[in-house]
């Protein structure tokens, strides 16, 4: 992540969420890939790609966060839209949660599995998604992006 530091800060930021975009289709399809395969995709040239993503384990977690996150994001939106009491909008995040889980095992069982390995492939990367906020769950009004 040092390589978003410095000058062109927005040309490094859409070219690091491009590769995780690129990748992150790739995870959702259940497919393998390297760091090259993602970069032809995307775009980019070979060499930037390695210089964002050192290893493919790092662009594995990058994208399986980023694929878990967007998932999420969508599913548990659309089962807030009509909730109105705090109760029925934690009964519907729960729901939400438990489909999205059955619905998307491979991503979350990913996500596990490069969370649990000892080999610190994620070193520098959390592999950890902000909560949304508390109004979420008891403001009706309130949007549920994740901050």
């Amino acid at each position: 992540m040092s390589n978003l530091v410095g000058g062109r800060t927005n040309q490094k930021r859409r070219t690091h969420v491009a590769l995780v975009e690129c990748a992150a289709e790739f995870v959702r399809e259940g497919k393998s890939f390297t760091v090259a395969e993602v970069a032809d995709r995307a775009q980019i040239g070979r060499t930037t790609a390695y210089r964002y993503f050192p290893s493919v384990d790092v662009l594995i977690a990058h994208a399986t966060l980023y694929a878990t996150t967007e998932v999420e994001k969508k599913t548990i939106g659309a089962a807030l839209e009509s909730k109105t009491t705090p109760e029925d909008r934690l009964r519907s995040v729960i729901e939400a949660s438990d489909t999205s889980i059955v619905d998307h095992d491979f991503l979350y069982r990913t996500m596990l599995r490069l969370t649990l390995s000892g080999d610190n492939v994620h070193e520098g990367v959390p592999l950890r998604r902000s909560a949304p906020a508390k109004s979420c769950w008891t403001q009706p009004s309130a949007p549920c992006a994740a901050s």
